[in-house]
């Protein structure tokens, strides 16, 4: 959760990350321990402050984590227990089976078409969402643009399209390039798409794949308090411009559809069950 890079070589600001997140995680830590007791379900067999030793144990049987194997972090080594699983794909259905359709407002637009999508928390922060909104109306290119559940608080540029839920995954499809906060759904999804991004993180899972993003080669990261018109506009042309972004993404959408993948999983669950028979 720390967005830092697995480049960095400062020890000291590791330790002093997982200090500060051990302290600030405190209380949701023992609130959660206090509903398993109260439910006579076992704590976690590594029990202390470190955010690494509470929420991300070992699993006592067998555990699924949900990352592509080609974005995994592999300069770290391998994982230290075969009782972990990697899933390399498990991505939605879309909400409508038919093909998303360009809207005819940006249809006939000049630039390239590019999904904005902030999620459900951080597009229901208005003055957020009205920021970005202005900056992007001055770009040459054309938005498709996730609203969130207070869209009707705020106006669109006539360069954008958008409702207050739209179905991503049809328009990942048919889009250039992602604007999202990075969250795990929509960072897997973009990446399947076979699509660049710009991960703007906000917390928890998403500073980790901003930086994934950068460290992988397949986009660019902005941080919220780097958020002005030079930033983002420049940001954007500099990813859409990148060729080596599409190339490399396109390996990993590759790896993510083979179904080996899925079969390898289904194969090892399987065996599982089958050896711990009673």
């Amino acid at each position: 959760w720390s967005g830092f890079s697995v480049k960095e070589k400062d020890t000291e600001k590791w330790d002093k990350f997982r200090e500060l997140s051990g302290v600030a995680l405190r209380a949701i830590r023992e609130n959660l321990y206090s509903w398993w007791r109260s439910n006579g379900t076992p704590l976690p067999a590594m029990q202390d402050t470190r955010i690494e030793n509470w929420f991300n144990a070992e699993p006592e049987q067998l555990g699924i984590y949900h990352y592509p194997e080609l974005l995994d972090y592999h300069e770290i080594g391998p994982i230290r227990s075969d009782k972990w699983i990697r899933l390399d794909c498990a991505i939605r259905e879309p909400d409508n089976v038919e093909p998303f359709i360009i809207p005819e407002s940006l249809k006939h637009l000049p630039g390239k078409l590019i999904y904005f999508s902030l999620g459900s928390l951080g597009s229901i922060q208005i003055d957020l969402m009205k920021s970005f909104i202005k900056i992007l109306s001055k770009s040459p290119h054309r938005f498709i643009v996730s609203k969130g559940p207070k869209g009707d608080q705020f106006e669109l540029g006539s360069n954008m399209w958008g409702e207050n839920y739209v179905n991503q995954i049809g328009i990942l499809e048919v889009v250039d390039l992602v604007i999202t906060h990075g969250g795990n759904n929509t960072f897997l999804e973009t990446i399947y798409a076979g699509k660049p991004l710009i991960v703007v993180p906000f917390f928890m899972d998403q500073p980790d794949n901003a930086q994934r993003a950068v460290d992988c080669g397949i986009g660019s990261r902005i941080n919220l308090y780097e958020i002005d018109e030079v930033k983002v506009l420049n940001t954007i042309e500099e990813t859409l411009s990148n060729p080596s972004y599409a190339e490399k993404i396109a390996k990993i959408s590759a790896s993510m559809k083979s179904p080996k993948n899925k079969e390898n999983v289904v194969r090892k669950i399987e065996n599982f069950i089958e050896n711990n028979r009673k």
